[in-house]
């Protein structure tokens, strides 16, 4: 599946706008300044700025990436999360509909939390912050930890939900604590 289509001006600015609210939820209950210039800008008073690019190049089959030399600077791939959030709708047919289109930013915005996680990881590492058992490439299902994005086996970074159908997606305990150790939790 591959959607080549020209989006018009109205689908782009709502796969932003759900990339940029699916970003901000992951990051809600934290105490950090978002922005949406790139997507995802996080700053922290006291921690700097972090921020996640989303390109246009294809990933070869990753939807989304952060080098460990690079701790303040991800990207996400757009053909490689539009691909993804077909399979996670079954919108075989590549039409931009609402659905397809509320999956591709839902997709961006998710993968861009994941991608912030481990540039967090690699900036607190050493702190003592970092739970030892948190891992964002691991299988655990229905979180921004999950290793895959792949919208066949993991639809949930594409709608939001759950495998269960009603449980949204959500940092699992050992990243939670982590993220509150380096962030605070928001008040």
């Amino acid at each position: 599946m591959t959607l080549t289509v020209n989006l018009t001006d109205s689908q782009i600015q709502l796969i932003q706008l759900n990339a940029t609210n699916a970003f901000n939820i992951a990051f809600a209950p934290y105490n950090v300044n978002l922005g949406a210039a790139n997507l995802g800008a996080i700053r922290h008073p006291r921690q700097g700025t972090n921020t996640v690019y989303i390109v246009g190049q294809s990933g070869a089959g990753f939807c989304g990436g952060t080098g460990t030399a690079s701790i303040t600077n991800s990207v996400a791939y757009y053909p490689e999360n539009m691909t993804n959030a077909q399979y996670a709708v079954n919108a075989a047919s590549g039409n931009p509909t609402q659905t397809l289109l509320d999956a591709i930013g839902e997709g961006l915005g998710n993968n861009a939390a994941h991608e912030l996680g481990h540039q967090l990881v690699n900036n607190f590492l050493s702190t003592g912050k970092v739970i030892a058992g948190m891992d964002l490439g691991d299988s655990t299902p229905d979180t921004y930890n999950s290793e895959s994005c792949s919208g066949s086996v993991a639809p949930w970074d594409y709608t939001g939900i759950g495998t269960d159908g009603k449980t949204p997606i959500h940092w699992e305990s050992d990243a939670d604590q982590s993220l509150v150790n380096i962030l605070g939790r928001r008040k």
